[in-house]
């Protein structure tokens, strides 16, 4: 429908758009069966899985068709709600940028007035680094994920506020530690530090601010430093079990050698990624009009490459791929670059009409 509505836009000279969908979270389920009802391509980030939703709900078509990439941090209980589909990347984890205090402050000096007389106070969260800067003017580094609040004294006088009120989650908490046996104080207590440390990492690998660094490369992406997910959990329950072996595997008291490879073995089981290789990708991961034409290209005889819609920059790039091992392998262009430029290619209508000829 977005196609058509595309074209219809530019009334008889209309030119034929190619249209592939991308998305984070949510959007990324929605980018996902979008490209598969219109057998285009997606490039999905941390996506909690629609698998399961693919295919009971677009029979015939199967998940192990969709021409999907599919960007992933660390196993958390989002990314790991419900099996996944496509081609799974692992990305690194990198802080995001930071600010300092003196950056923030000087175009929110404008706002302050000339009745306000200082700068008094600032709520940095814990981890803020504090480093001198020049004489009376420290320097403040602070995450971006952090809260700053910046309040400035005014002459004036102070206006009459309302005594503050605790969170729902706060009044429950109290209510609960206070209220309970002490088997249970003593469990919750022990609880709530790590679904605290939980909650904070998944907010932190989740965010879409933190995943755009791995992309601020000078080709707009930066490959390296990825890993192919071979093994990954498929619902919560094996996602809590991870994180298990985990915290496990990081205690000094599970250091022996046979322990830690037990560990090591069993969390392979639910979880395992290699070094992804740039320049080759497993066939089944385009799509079949690009299977198609890559391997008509190596068997077709040069007068009848000869009749191929194809412009010589395109009888250049199908030259440097090759299929060997059930794989292509590109000599010029990345991967995942010459994976798109065949999506590119036989979207085009006289090579689809070419393809259907050779049926």
């Amino acid at each position: 429908r977005l196609r058509l509505s595309l074209t219809d836009t530019e009334g008889d000279n209309r030119q034929p758009y190619f249209v592939s969908y991308t998305g984070h979270s949510l959007g990324a389920v929605l980018a996902a069966c979008r490209a598969c009802a219109e057998h285009t391509y997606a490039i999905t980030f941390e996506s909690p899985g629609c698998r399961a939703f693919v295919e009971k709900t677009m029979h015939p078509f199967k998940a192990d068709d969709a021409d999907i990439i599919t960007y992933q941090r660390a196993p958390n209980p989002i990314n790991t709600l419900k099996p996944q589909m496509g081609y799974l990347v692992m990305l690194p984890y990198a802080d995001p940028p930071s600010v300092t205090l003196r950056d923030i402050t000087a175009q929110g000096a404008e706002m302050i007035g000339a009745g306000s007389s200082s700068v008094a106070s600032s709520q940095l969260s814990a981890g803020a680094v504090i480093r001198p800067g020049g004489p009376g003017q420290p320097s403040i580094t602070v995450n971006l994920n952090t809260q700053l609040t910046v309040a400035a004294v005014s002459t004036r006088r102070p206006k009459l506020s309302l005594p503050s009120f605790p969170s729902p989650q706060e009044y429950l908490r109290n209510k609960i530690l206070t209220q309970t046996f002490p088997e249970v104080q003593v469990y919750l207590t022990k609880l709530e530090p790590v679904m605290r440390e939980l909650f904070n990492t998944t907010q932190q690998h989740h965010s879409i601010r933190s995943i755009v660094t791995n992309f601020d490369g000078k080709d707009g992406i930066d490959e390296a430093h990825q890993d192919v997910i071979l093994a990954w959990p498929t619902h919560i329950m094996q996602f809590l079990e991870v994180f298990n072996i985990v915290k496990a595997m990081d205690d000094t008291t599970n250091q022996d050698r046979y322990v830690y490879t037990a560990y090591k073995e069993l969390l392979s089981r639910l979880y395992h990624v290699k070094e992804r290789p740039r320049y080759k990708l497993p066939l089944r991961f385009l799509n079949r009009d690009s299977q198609k034409l890559l391997k008509l290209w190596w068997v077709m005889r040069p007068e009848q490459l000869a009749k191929v819609p194809l412009q010589p920059i395109d009888r250049r790039a199908l030259n440097s791929a090759v299929i060997e091992s059930h794989s292509m392998i590109s000599r010029v262009l990345t991967a995942f670059q010459m994976k798109q430029y065949l999506a590119l290619l036989v979207a085009r209508p006289e090579v689809r009409c070419f393809l259907r000829s050779e049926e």
